[in-house]
């Protein structure tokens, strides 16, 4: 795993994203007429930007911030027809995001799959799976990146390999081009690791495994006198689970704790259950196989609490 310290320069080289700021709707240069048109779908990003720390997004953020200031506004919510094509592609071909996975989702209809009414739609949602938790990683970084870009971020969930994705503007009250090009390139991201996986490893593990679980007091106390519960850990799934929702100032810093939480993941061999709305991350923490909560579990909390400065 590699060290956090990227420079601004070398992980833009690296990823070529820097073009999206200037020839995306949301630019300096960008007018009420070009708002709607479609952002343009990144090819390139390689997978040494995995992690990244805030001063790497806060220059992105920067940037899209003062794009936000001078765009003429957000893009509006797609109507039936744009949705279709977005999700169909041009007739021929097979370009379109259902072809890639995407279903389109309707909040009245928790499962509307691909073929939810277009004007109800709110939304555009896909599973992910990868081999590890590092190409999990590694996909969601860059998705991220690009994110801090349009400023339009991702509702997403990650437990190991997996990734669920939910994607949708709600100023706009739907599904807009923001979510397209997302999904696109999020598309291209998940083919360029599965096309070229991860060969590489994290040594072996000092930590060994533990099987002995944590004792849990009558009190609610976790695992003994270790303060988690004072510090909003709460159990769940019969003492099986600790859990937190952690709040930061925005993306910006939830992505900070979350690239730290993930490399001390990948050291311990232990990854915690967690999802991100913006500036919120939900973390569940167990040890599956050992059955319950371990000294694993408090050692990801204890490090957890002190990511988010606490």
């Amino acid at each position: 795993m590699q060290s956090v310290r990227h420079t601004v320069a070398a992980c833009s080289r690296r990823t070529g994203i820097t073009a999206v700021t200037a020839s995306s709707s949301r630019s300096t240069t960008s007018t009420a007429a070009t708002t709607t048109a479609r952002l343009p779908v990144l090819r390139r990003g390689v997978r040494s930007c995995q992690v990244f720390p805030r001063p790497l997004l806060a220059s992105y953020s920067s940037a899209s911030s003062a794009a936000t200031a001078t765009a003429a506004a957000r893009p509006p919510k797609l109507d039936s027809n744009e949705v279709a094509l977005a999700m169909e592609g041009t007739a021929g071909t097979t370009h379109g995001l259902t072809a890639a996975g995407w279903k389109l989702h309707d909040d009245s209809d928790k499962d509307s799959g691909g073929g939810g009414g277009s004007d109800g739609a709110s939304a555009v949602i896909k599973d992910f799976s990868f081999q590890n938790f590092s190409e999990a990683w590694g996909f969601m970084s860059r998705s991220a990146l690009l994110a801090e870009q349009l400023d339009h971020h991702p509702e997403w969930s990650n437990v190991y390999n997996g990734v669920n994705v939910r994607l949708t503007t709600h100023d706009a009250g739907g599904v807009t081009n923001l979510d397209v090009t997302m999904a696109e390139n999020m598309n291209n991201y998940e083919s360029s690791i599965v096309s070229s996986p991860n060969k590489a490893s994290l040594a072996p593990s000092t930590h060994p495994r533990p099987r002995e679980l944590c004792d849990t007091s009558p009190s609610g106390e976790i695992c003994g006198p270790t303060g988690l519960s004072s510090s909003g850990w709460i159990l769940e799934d019969d003492k099986l689970a600790v859990s937190k929702q952690f709040t930061f100032g925005d993306f910006n810093e939830a992505w900070e704790f979350m690239s730290r939480s993930a490399l001390l993941a990948e050291q311990l061999d232990h990854h915690p259950e967690w999802s991100n709305v913006y500036n919120r991350v939900n973390v569940r923490l167990t040890t599956h196989d050992a059955g319950g909560i371990t000294n694993l579990d408090v050692t990801m909390a204890e490090n957890m609490n002190r990511f988010a400065g606490e």
